[in-house]
């Protein structure tokens, strides 16, 4: 992430451009303020302009159409296609910053109707670190406009045929804007570092027992179970339980009571016949067999059973 905001190039997302946030030294003076949010403005406006954005199958795009005052044909509709990893937000963000474009070109005065109520939001705050809120912003300086929140699909006429050519703009071939968001960059990160754990928790030759309960570090990160003293010992096998024990030196033996076969975790819960009446009975009550390959099931699906069977193994060593 260091390198992402820092401008560096980063080997596994080399193939994306990244929207940076704005340098603290560019930040507006303290004593700036953008209210631009006025349902009440007694001025005239020349121009109503609606903006609206789209996030279907994937796609992002966005449109901005310009009425004239007391009129319902447009007099300039905007479209624009976005790189698919964009978010709605952004495309909410350009579509506004393509309005202010041509306010800024046509030194008009307008009201700009946005049914996005955090972009609106951000488009006021000085305090804003995005770029494009900083290029409205600057867009905007001695222009007198106003932004309105109206809300979505409502029946103004404005908006519905903003919604109609943003979703048109599918079909453009050129992309307008094609940076990314941080926070996808943070995305793509984890599901990488995901894999390579994931990867190196299967074959690594250490927690043999921990991984008939977690066979992936995915099953281990659903659990919402609360890791007690006792159930970290099944977990790990590092208990008493006389293999281990064996192990590291503290028994002189391994082998389980029936002295068939070595007393581990794994072994207590799942075959060893002095618990053969209890597991049965939260067999029956569970309707699942309670074996090697079924742990994982047992400790996601049906935890506090499981650990009431563990806790009375536990009393019994």
């Amino acid at each position: 992430m260091y390198r992402i905001q820092h401008g560096l190039p980063v080997d596994h997302l080399s193939n994306l451009k990244f929207q940076l946030t704005l340098p603290v030294k560019d930040f507006h003076h303290p004593s700036i303020s953008f209210n631009f949010l006025n349902y009440v403005c007694n001025l005239n406006h020349i121009y109503h302009i609606y903006t609206d954005r789209s996030k279907l199958a994937g796609h992002v795009r966005c449109a901005v159409v310009i009425f004239p005052v007391n009129s319902n044909q447009p007099v300039g509709i905007l479209k624009f296609r976005l790189a698919d990893s964009c978010s709605i937000f952004q495309a909410e963000s350009f579509a506004i910053y393509q309005a202010s474009e041509w306010l800024r070109r046509t030194n008009q005065s307008a009201k700009i109707f946005i049914d996005s109520y955090s972009a609106l939001l951000a488009c006021c705050s000085s305090k804003s670190n995005d770029l494009l809120v900083h290029g409205i912003q600057l867009n905007l300086v001695g222009i007198h406009f106003c932004l309105q929140w109206i809300p979505s699909h409502s029946g103004y006429l404005g908006n519905e045929l903003a919604d109609q050519h943003a979703k048109d703009a599918t079909n453009l071939l050129y992309i307008s804007y094609d940076f990314c968001p941080v926070s996808l960059a943070k995305y793509f990160l984890k599901n990488i570092m995901f894999y390579y754990w994931d990867n190196r928790w299967k074959t690594s030759s250490d927690g043999s027992v921990t991984r008939c309960f977690f066979p992936s570090i995915y099953d281990r990160l659903i659990f919402r179970g609360n890791l007690d003293f006792v159930l970290v010992q099944f977990l790990s096998g590092h208990g008493n339980f006389r293999h281990y024990l064996y192990k590291i030196g503290y028994s002189s033996e391994s082998l389980c009571w029936c002295e068939m076969h070595t007393q581990n975790s794994v072994r207590l819960i799942c075959s060893c016949p002095r618990f053969l009446i209890f597991r049965t009975n939260i067999e029956n009550l569970c309707g699942l067999s309670l074996c090697k390959e079924t742990l994982p099931v047992w400790i996601i699906n049906f935890p506090s059973q499981l650990f009431e069977f563990l806790l009375l193994i536990y009393h019994c060593l």
